[in-house]
């Protein structure tokens, strides 16, 4: 498994804090200091542990579960072609009337 690269703590470690806070008696205030994090971090992680068990503990995607404005997937037809022929972003974005970041994030998104 892939932790995030600048959590401070594993899923092991989170466990061991839910553990500590529920289990032990720790305080949560305690529990956060002897593991180096916020007490609302802290309480986060007992939070998932109590509601979720362990698999709670595990990192979660950021990404956004819906995206209600995106681009209409003709129109990221036609951005992607105008891409292919090398024009620039802000050229593709003159002719699609949209905005030159809405083309960027267009192009990123395509399939590989």
């Amino acid at each position: 498994m892939r932790v995030h690269g600048n959590a401070r703590l594993t899923p092991h470690g989170r466990g061991e804090l839910a553990r500590r806070v529920l289990f032990e008696s720790w305080s949560t205030s305690d529990a956060a200091r002897a593991a180096a994090v916020s007490e609302r971090t802290a309480r986060k992680w007992v939070r998932r542990f109590h509601e979720e068990g362990p698999q709670g503990l595990v990192d979660r995607s950021s990404a956004p579960h819906r995206v209600p404005r995106r681009t209409p997937p003709d129109r990221e037809r036609a951005i992607l072609a105008l891409r292919r022929v090398r024009m620039t972003a802000a050229a593709v974005a003159s002719r699609q009337v949209v905005y030159g970041v809405g083309v960027i994030l267009v192009a990123v998104r395509r399939p590989r």
